[in-house]
């Protein structure tokens, strides 16, 4: 609702400026074709599990590489998180969603001592990770059904990805799993009073831009951990929240 209203001001602002715009607008003859005008192609709901995801055929690599996602606070959070949970002597890190290798060049950046896994759903992305960093592990696998056993690494991560799944609760069931004692979930869309699930279907499969609601998310966490913080990150680009879970 909050983005409807921001795009139906922003044209009511253009259209003050420039009178001439009243004519364009008024090709749009009733609400259902304006309501599809300024959400897009987006349609509300939970669509089946058996569509394919758009992601994987993404093929911008440097997208997370852009200065405002590059540096958002948010990585700051998680490496100070990390550093005060392990030590020395190194820790194996599951990190799921690659792109760019953001999350493992911040480890770097601040020399952890880490066995370092990246997955991702996207071949592409995966071999462009590896290409970049050949002395790392690289795998092609979904966050949701996760090719590991259970307890298989100290800590899990999976930033920025809940949001574009069909829903949250496999991934975050499988991180669960395979994770000895530590999960982070970074969600760029904070959590909501209640689900907010929109979809997009596109020549390559389903993009989802999905909000969900805090009761069900929070119920989940703490059936399947036994500590959760969570830790609201403020940014000028965008705000996250940040779960850390703690077996």
């Amino acid at each position: 609702m909050k983005k409807i209203i921001n795009i139906v001001l922003n044209e009511l602002i253009l259209t003050i400026r420039n009178p001439f715009r009243v004519f364009r607008l008024l090709k749009i003859n009733n609400v259902r074709q304006f309501l599809k005008k300024i959400q897009g192609d987006f349609k509300v709901g939970r669509i089946g599990d058996g569509d394919k995801t758009a992601w994987v055929n993404w093929s911008k690599f440097d997208t997370m590489e852009k200065s405002y996602r590059n540096d958002h606070n948010s990585h700051k959070v998680i490496q100070d998180w990390i550093k005060s949970k392990t030590s020395k002597r190194g820790f194996s890190f599951l990190d799921c969603g690659i792109l760019s290798c953001v999350t493992y060049k911040k480890l770097k950046e601040n020399n952890r001592k880490v066995d370092y896994t990246g997955i991702d759903i996207n071949e592409n992305i995966v071999e462009n990770c590896r290409e970049r960093y050949q002395d790392q592990t690289w795998k092609s696998m979904s966050v949701e059904k996760l090719k590991f056993s259970k307890n298989s690494f100290d800590i899990v991560q999976i930033r920025h990805v809940l949001e574009h799944l069909n829903y949250y609760d496999k991934a975050v069931i499988e991180a669960s799993r395979v994770t000895k004692k530590f999960a982070i979930f970074c969600l760029f869309f904070p959590l909501e009073d209640r689900d907010s699930l929109e979809y997009k279907k596109t020549k390559d499969g389903i993009y989802h831009m999905n909000k969900y609601g805090k009761d069900d998310f929070m119920k989940l966490l703490k059936e399947r951990f036994n500590k959760v913080d969570v830790v609201y990150v403020q940014d000028d680009q965008r705000d996250n929240q940040v779960f850390f879970c703690e077996k």
